[in-house]
């Protein structure tokens, strides 16, 4: 199952003893392997944690990130949602000539599905 960091002051803690390890930020994706009653057992790069459920919701935030690639500007648009059913729209903002297609957005992204705008 996956979950989403929700919005305040949000940590990662010991599986054993509760105490906070690391902190997260709203909109993280949470990589859950089982919960208890309060708590979540997630994984996050190689090691396991804990994190309050209270802390946890199920749709992610819209993402936007802004690229600057020296011939054009760019973003790349996720869409908020549950897990699985989220978007992502890339906008290319350079000339032409070098402007992303939908060939080389299927090579990146496979199943995306590109709007093209002159």
């Amino acid at each position: 199952m996956a979950l989403f960091v929700g919005k305040g002051e949000v940590y990662l803690r010991d599986p054993t003893t509760k105490k906070e390890v690391k902190q997260v930020l709203w909109g993280d994706w949470l990589n859950v392997l089982d919960s208890d009653d309060k708590w979540h057992r997630v994984k996050w790069g190689a090691k396991e944690y804990a994190i309050r459920k209270e802390d946890c919701v199920e749709e992610g935030p819209l993402e936007v990130v802004f690229l600057d690639v020296g011939q054009g500007d760019g973003s790349i648009i996720t869409t908020p949602g549950k897990s699985g059913q989220r978007q992502t729209i890339v906008v290319d903002a350079g000339n032409r000539a070098t402007r992303c297609n939908e060939r080389d957005a299927q090579m990146l992204w496979p199943g995306f599905g590109a709007v093209s705008r002159s």
